[in-house]
């Protein structure tokens, strides 16, 4: 069970949006982070982790956390992919090519072994 309402005050609360907001921009991370803080009995709060690549089905942290916010899945990942598209391509991409000699097995298959 996840809960969000918290109870905490303003305060607190504008505190751990600027540490979590700091700790983003510290690594350079986009678009969707979570960031885990932990609170001490004063209410200051303590930077635990980044996930810059959290759980992402409909029932994981992070987009119910955003659903409890008010914006739906479906919303959240147009979002998402807006913000991917609104980058463009690298302007230079380097072409992805294989080894001289290597073979490639089709999805479900072993690969070749090598001689040996």
């Amino acid at each position: 069970e996840h809960r969000f309402d918290t109870d905490l005050p303003p305060d607190v609360i504008d505190r751990c949006r600027t540490l979590a907001k700091q700790a983003n921009d510290v690594l350079g991370a986009r678009d969707m982070a979570r960031i885990d803080i932990m609170l001490d009995e004063q209410h200051a709060p303590y930077l635990l982790e980044i996930n810059t690549l959290p759980g992402f089905t409909p029932k994981s942290l992070l987009p119910e956390a955003v659903a409890h916010a008010g914006i739906p899945f479906p919303q959240l990942v147009d979002r998402l992919a807006k913000r991917a598209a609104s980058r463009g391509a690298p302007h230079n991409p380097r072409p992805i090519s294989a080894k001289p000699g290597l073979r490639l097995a089709p999805l479900g298959e072993r690969p070749p072994r090598s001689g040996g």
